[in-house]
């Protein structure tokens, strides 16, 4: 979702290799390095979100299907996406939650989500300094939305733990997409924005602490690993 670190790992996935798009959006204060997203995806999901009566910070009802009108927008753009390039991908944190559209589209590809998670504390004090009609409740319970969305979306994910070193992660992530990882792309990386580095201590709420686990859990089980959250 956002505010959860997808911003720099699509930023490390573009640097060693994965086309993400010719429309990416410009970077403003909130992102000075950039947001490292496609404005034409942004439309389609903002599109299907507005004709189900759905929005990006809350995302209640359920968004299933592309009206047909976006469903050949849709096609349209993932056609000319890949056109000359063999590894591509989007990245919006919207996808998070009309998924179910865009698998109606990609049902004949090859596709594998790349899902960033992030303690629930460190995204919620970034949300609430953007947005000022957010308070701690209303972040928490979009932070539960979108990160239950992501645990539902099956077996052939890959997850990054964006409260872990991401090299070994991107390591992983990048060979099962047939890319190769340059660790010297770390450097576009500036640790110092970010703002918000939280420790795995609990929020207090119970099924967001439960969901957090959760993700750490899958997570480790994909990494190879087997620690609870710190």
């Amino acid at each position: 979702m956002h505010r959860s670190g997808t911003s720099a790992t699509s930023n490390l996935l573009e640097a060693n290799g994965l086309f993400l798009g010719d429309d990416l959006i410009d970077a403003n204060t909130h992102n000075p390095v950039g947001f490292f997203e496609s404005e034409r995806a942004i439309v389609l999901n903002e599109a299907v979100l507005r004709r189900f009566g759905s929005g990006y910070l809350d995302p209640s009802p359920l968004v299933n299907r592309f009206p047909t009108k976006l469903y050949k927008q849709a096609i349209r753009y993932l056609l000319e996406l890949s056109t000359e390039h063999k590894v591509v991908g989007w990245k919006d944190p919207r996808t998070t939650v009309t998924w179910p559209c865009w698998q109606e589209v990609l049902s004949d590809c090859q596709v594998r989500p790349i899902c960033v998670f992030r303690h629930p504390d460190a995204v919620v004090r970034s949300l609430m300094k953007i947005y000022s009609d957010l308070d701690r409740e209303k972040s928490l319970r979009c932070w539960l939305t979108y990160n239950r969305r992501l645990l539902g979306l099956g077996a052939d994910v890959e997850w990054i733990n964006f409260d872990e070193s991401l090299g070994p992660q991107l390591d992983r992530v990048l060979s099962r997409l047939g890319l190769q990882f340059d660790e010297a792309t770390l450097d576009r990386f500036d640790t110092s924005l970010v703002h918000n580095q939280s420790k795995a201590s609990p929020t207090g709420d119970a099924e967001v602490d439960a969901t957090y686990e959760w993700l750490h859990t899958v997570w480790s089980a994909a990494h190879g690993r087997s620690e609870a959250p710190r």
